[in-house]
């Protein structure tokens, strides 16, 4: 193996996130200034995406595992690479995601412990994301022009995204957000009439139950899109609605039936077993504040656990806003129908 995982050389990542996080603010406010002054065919956007990723170079930094990544290297990674398939029938600490630990063993076989290739791999996902989510902007707003454009570059060099990348445990969440998406995008371009797209999408969802368990929370995005949608365009039958989300709900029960078969159990993971409702509204509070603000709040931590109220007075007004912002879009849509 070389030099163990012992002796490999932790970083503290606050100061190659700081870079890249003010660096994926100059790129935002740059494309921000381009695009208000030229008018750009959609035919140029995702190359120009493809192009953005590079940006992202001068702010990169980071040259060693965090402890995150050993563990999830020494568990998933590590050879002999002969037990390839073993986590097709094994599960770790309540997880199964057989297909992440089939490309960690694949990438440990190529990249070592070298941590600059396991990176490459992580933002290459990020950029095939932030390609999706144009894709997603398009279909959902096709008299927009350019809202699926910024939406990608947004996801593209949000603060927030910059440890999907930095770190290589983030695979996980990497590829099922590549697959999610792809599932999204697929059941959209279905509801079009594309018979390739009706089967692309079960399958990408597939794949995306292979990465991570989040997955899981697919079939009930479509069955809400699908209840909404219906019922604007005015067609909404309890028939309709329930071919419509047919294939994820047949997914989902076969997923669930091969875990309760293979291991006697439904997916559960110790970390998130009896979480309190404040504490998921703490949390959720916590993670739409990452999507904004670098570093993981590492400065704001100790000031936060002392004064825990002005925590939840902060996210309470923060969840006001975001709902008000919701409401008054519902009107103008109704307003412009």
């Amino acid at each position: 193996m070389g030099r163990g995982f012992e002796s490999l050389r932790r970083y503290h990542y606050l100061e190659p996130s700081k870079a890249l996080a003010d660096q994926s603010r100059k790129c935002l406010l740059f494309f921000s200034m381009l695009m208000s002054k030229i008018n750009l065919n959609h035919r140029w956007e995702s190359p120009l995406i493809l192009l953005a990723t590079l940006l992202w170079i001068p702010g990169a930094g980071g040259d060693a595992f965090l402890s995150d990544d050993i563990g999830h290297l020494t568990v998933w990674g590590q050879p002999p690479f002969d037990q390839i398939w073993q986590w097709f029938y094994k599960q770790d600490f309540g997880y199964y995601r057989p297909l992440t630990a089939l490309l960690w063993k694949l990438e440990y076989a190529i990249w070592g412990l070298d941590p600059l290739g396991y990176q490459i791999v992580n933002f290459a996902m990020h950029t095939g994301c932030a390609v999706l989510v144009r894709q997603l902007g398009r279909l959902i707003f096709p008299d927009a022009k350019r809202i699926g454009f910024f939406a990608a570059l947004i996801f593209l060099f949000l603060p927030g995204h910059i440890f999907g990348v930095l770190m290589i445990s983030a695979l996980t969440g990497l590829l099922c957000t590549l697959f999610y998406l792809g599932a999204v995008v697929a059941h959209l371009h279905g509801r079009n009439g594309s018979i390739a797209a009706r089967i692309l999408g079960p399958c990408c969802f597939i794949l995306a139950l292979l990465t991570k368990e989040l997955a899981l929370s697919l079939p009930l995005l479509i069955a809400i899109w699908e209840a909404i949608v219906l019922h604007s365009e005015k067609t909404f039958t309890v028939k309709r609605w329930f071919q419509a989300c047919l294939p994820y709900g047949l997914v989902t029960a076969g997923y669930l039936l091969f875990r309760l078969t293979l291991f006697g159990e439904m997916p559960s993971s110790p970390l998130h077993a009896n979480i309190a409702p404040l504490r998921l509204f703490l949390n959720g509070a916590t993670y739409a504040a990452k999507c904004v603000v670098p570093w993981g709040l590492e400065g704001l931590k100790p000031f936060l656990r002392t004064h825990p109220l002005l925590f939840i007075l902060g996210a309470t007004i923060g969840a006001a806003l975001i709902a008000g912002t919701l409401i008054h879009w519902r009107q103008q849509i109704r307003s412009n129908h």
